[in-house]
């Protein structure tokens, strides 16, 4: 649920006051059945704010839509939706640099939610405002499988026949 809010500093201060909300509950050694029920409640408006929070920073900024498999990970094919592998060498500062003038969001057939705590766990979720399993509009795709129409279709069927990721090469 995202809350409307007329500036980024009133989010801000919301956010502050979550915060130190949830720190005096944690602070506590005995917590009400209520109390943890607030915490529950307050992390789900944190989550909520932090996101709109990186909206209204992303504002004026174009799409770039990035493929998770093979391009953010070390994926060397399927071993199940739990295996994620670990980031791609070089991919913290190719995020930080998209970052600079575009918004990032990322596509993958996996469980989005999976991808998010991944994101968090090596710290490029702040790269990134969306992730999602449905093709996002954008400006450009970044993709390991992907084979630009450049207007032959019969360039595009030959480059399919002999078409390898570059991980399988």
């Amino acid at each position: 649920m995202f809350f409307l809010y007329k500036s980024l500093k009133e989010l801000e201060e919301d956010y502050e006051y979550i915060i130190n909300c949830l720190v005096n509950i944690k602070q506590n050694e005995i917590i009400t059945e209520k109390q943890f029920n607030d915490y529950y409640k307050l992390l789900s408006k944190k989550e909520d704010i932090e996101n709109q929070i990186k909206l209204k920073q992303q504002k004026g900024k174009l799409t770039v839509a990035v493929d998770f498999d093979g391009v953010i990970n070390k994926y060397k094919g399927w071993n199940g939706e739990n295996d994620l592998s670990v980031p791609q060498s070089g991919v913290k500062y190719f995020l930080e640099e998209l970052n600079k003038e575009y918004s990032v969001i990322i596509f993958t057939v996996r469980d989005t939610e999976n991808v998010k705590k991944w994101l968090k766990k090596y710290g490029l979720d702040k790269y990134v405002i969306h992730v999602t399993d449905m093709k996002p509009k954008a400006i450009a795709y970044i993709d390991d499988r992907a084979i630009t129409y450049k207007g032959n279709y019969s360039e595009v069927l030959k480059e399919l026949e002999e078409f390898k990721t570059w991980w399988e090469k």
